[in-house]
């Protein structure tokens, strides 16, 4: 009954000691393709980081190309009338003037303010001549003047407008004109940098000097 009891404990300790022996093996036979747990690191904040706007550089303007400078046209010298070219420089001593006066024709005075351009041949055919300073009539009035003494030259015909002085050295210029039994009467009155003048022509129809008479009394001239 002893030898039992003894055999049945021996037994008990073989298998106790086979048990064991088995666990510690288990353990100690890990496998060597075991995956190492990845270390947990803190996650990187994306940061979107805002483009900084650079400003360009203004492009430099360039300084607009400067126009030449237009040509003022080259004004044109009148050529000189046929009084200046064939006629004779007159002083007037009634009112300090010059003009120029053509062959055949006389300047003589003829009343106070006023002088006569007389055709030698006939001294029917005439032309009166007056000048005015600036500061004594307007250039209007002296016009209106004018008509009223050619309408009373033949009331009952009708003053019509002619061609009148042309040049750079008239301001103002006019001429009208009315008929007569004999001819025409021509009024003219033109206006220049220091004085006013009234030409009246009394011409008749033979020897038609109008024209010559205007070109003279536009030849007029005060220092």
């Amino acid at each position: 009954m002893k030898k039992n009891n003894l055999f049945l404990a021996a037994a008990v300790l073989t298998v106790g000691g086979l048990l064991a022996a088995c666990g510690s093996s288990e353990t100690e036979q890990e496998p060597n393709g075991a995956e190492e747990t990845p270390e947990e690191t803190d996650p990187v904040e994306e940061t979107t980081e805002t483009p900084v706007e650079t400003e360009e550089p203004e492009a430099e303007e360039e300084p607009a190309e400067e126009e030449p400078a237009e040509e003022e046209p080259a004004i044109a010298e009148e050529e000189p009338s046929k009084a200046e070219t064939e006629g004779e420089l007159a002083t007037s001593d009634e009112q300090q003037y010059k003009m120029y006066v053509l062959p055949g024709f006389q300047l003589t005075p003829e009343e106070p303010g006023k002088d006569a351009l007389l055709w030698e041949e006939d001294s029917a055919v005439f032309m009166r001549i007056e000048t005015f300073n600036k500061e004594d009539i307007e250039f209007a009035q002296a016009e209106a003047a004018m008509k009223e003494a050619l309408a009373a030259s033949n009331p009952d015909a009708e003053i019509t407008e002619a061609a009148a002085p042309q040049g750079a050295k008239f301001l103002n210029s006019v001429t009208y004109e009315i008929p007569t039994a004999e001819g025409k009467v021509t009024g003219v009155v033109y206006e220049k940098e220091n004085l006013i003048v009234r030409l009246t022509v009394f011409d008749t129809t033979e020897v038609n000097a109008t024209a010559d008479f205007i070109d003279m009394g536009s030849t007029i001239e005060r220092p």
